[in-house]
């Protein structure tokens, strides 16, 4: 067997920074998203928060950075909790 040289390492590794697939981009946040929009959410807001990570949200912090208020609910924060995900 021949092992993976540094320039092929670096690219799987730049492509998983770019495409991450774990169980958060996987799973979480699909039902996250699926989960808001039965509720009345935009879906194409929400798609774009799926593929880019970011909230569509109008609301943002003095600085710009998002906060997570703006993206789930309280009731939301605090089921993540429950079920141990720890959002910052």
């Amino acid at each position: 067997m021949q092992a993976m040289s540094e320039r092929e390492f670096r690219s799987w590794q730049q492509f998983y920074d770019e495409s991450p697939f774990d169980d958060l981009h996987r799973y979480h946040r699909p039902a996250a998203m699926l989960a808001q929009v039965q509720v009345g959410g935009d879906f194409t807001a929400r798609l774009r928060w799926l593929a880019d990570g970011v909230d569509p949200g109008p609301e943002q912090s003095e600085l710009g950075a998002l906060r997570m208020s703006d993206q789930f609910s309280a009731a939301d924060l605090r089921t993540f909790e429950a079920l141990g995900m720890r959002l910052s």
